[in-house]
């Protein structure tokens, strides 16, 4: 049964996948800044937020250097696990965000033609420390633009 068949429930719970390569690096942190940024805008129950890898290995942690930069801006990733991404997940969240073309590409052969949102963010992987700040930088301003834009569409329907 969902939200919406409940009595009382309140407004369904929308989903949102970030994808990246691997669910490593960018993804995660995206999924930790917009879990903050949506409960900071008062909309932590309307919206889950889970992230996934088109050849990630499940299971796998967080990067080094994810952990590092998120640690810096205050999130934690140290709990993530690596989930790769299944068509099935692809084609039930309501909001798909790639953080690169080619990502968005993968994504589209996998589960066929749905929309996708794309926010082009360089694959810090394997590189140095500065390349996961620049990369969570990136992801931050994609995030707010994002919130800012769900925060006003909700107003409007409330």
């Amino acid at each position: 049964m969902t939200a919406e068949a409940l009595p009382g429930a309140g407004p369904p719970c929308r989903s949102i996948l970030v994808v990246c390569y691997g669910n490593i690096c960018r993804s995660p942190m995206a999924e930790a800044l917009l879990r903050r940024d949506l409960e900071e805008a008062g909309l932590g129950a309307r919206f889950s937020v889970s992230s996934a890898g088109i050849v990630a290995v499940p299971g796998n942690p967080a990067a080094p250097g994810a952990l590092q930069a998120a640690g810096a801006r205050g999130l934690s990733v140290a709990a993530h696990r690596a989930r790769r991404l299944t068509a099935d997940m692809a084609r039930q969240a309501d909001v798909v965000i790639a953080l690169d073309e080619v990502v968005e590409e993968e994504i589209s052969i996998l589960a066929g033609d749905l929309p996708i949102v794309l926010w082009p963010v360089d694959d810090p992987y394997g590189g140095p420390e500065e390349g996961y700040s620049r990369a969570l930088a990136a992801i931050e301003a994609h995030v707010q633009r994002f919130v800012t834009g769900l925060a006003s569409e909700t107003r409007a329907r409330d």
